[in-house]
């Protein structure tokens, strides 16, 4: 089998009738020939990646696994339906699926990031935890969306909302504006974790501290305790806010 698919692979462009069969072998129960499959369809081009990334709709869980990490092996070469793929794979009842759905998103770069802001909008709640998380995992390329990930803030599931502000930590400075501007939104909850969110950051979002002392007077407790630890955190950036500080010892919380 392993000889077999390699021979095909070397015809390139002249094995495309045969890339769905290579394909099915992306799920050999050995090693080599999987890599062997995977190396020809990247010979054969397009129609061979394309394939590849069909195998995500497979029965088999395994199936679905081995293309889902083939597919991010091939980096940003990956075909565009790809990244689709492979963000709805998120939401696959297989946890190994899921796994390495989200970690071949991250090879893919920005087009990865981009598909994984599109499941932000799924009926599912742990699909959109799971976008999420995966775009905590990028790096620059998760920059230009930190203001969508701060959206989740308002999800109706506390599961999401967690995985937004974590996500958003995780992101840093660049995430800092988006979750300052949530600051002041109606919804308690969505404002202390704006707050927690900042104060985790620290240092990198020292140019919010007059807006964290702004929450010193909020109505809620759980609030302002997130304000006040959250300029702690942020050192001697907070230092102009010392009194404002200083009067909270004088509070009730």
């Amino acid at each position: 089998r392993r000889v077999a698919a390699e021979a095909l692979g070397y015809l390139g462009e002249g094995a495309t009738a045969y890339a769905e069969d290579i394909a099915a072998h992306l799920a050999d129960d050995v090693a080599a020939v999987r890599r062997c499959c995977e190396a020809s369809l990247v010979r054969i081009g397009p129609p061979g990646m394309e394939a590849m990334a069909s195998q995500l709709d497979n029965c088999r869980a395994f199936a679905r696994r081995c293309a889902a990490e083939a597919l991010g092996r091939l980096g940003t070469a990956a075909p565009p339906r790809a990244a689709l793929l492979l963000a709805r794979s998120l939401g696959d009842s297989d946890q190994d699926v899921r796994c390495s759905a989200a970690t071949s998103l991250v090879a893919l770069g920005g087009a990865g990031a981009a598909a994984i802001v599109g499941q932000f909008k799924s009926d599912s709640p742990q699909v959109r935890a799971r976008a999420a998380e995966a775009l905590a995992n990028m790096s620059e390329e998760s920059y230009p969306h930190a203001t969508a990930l701060a959206q989740l803030l308002d999800d109706q599931d506390s599961e999401v909302r967690d995985s937004a502000a974590s996500a958003l930590v995780c992101i840093g400075p660049a995430s800092a504006q988006a979750l300052a501007a949530r600051l002041a939104d109606d919804n308690v909850a969505v404002r202390r974790v704006a707050a927690e969110g900042l104060g985790k950051i620290g240092a990198g979002a020292a140019e919010y501290t007059a807006s964290l002392t702004g929450l010193l007077s909020d109505s809620d407790e759980t609030v302002r305790r997130a304000a006040v630890v959250a300029l702690g955190r942020m050192g001697e950036a907070a230092a102009p806010h010392a009194a404002a500080l200083a009067d909270r010892l004088e509070g009730g919380d």
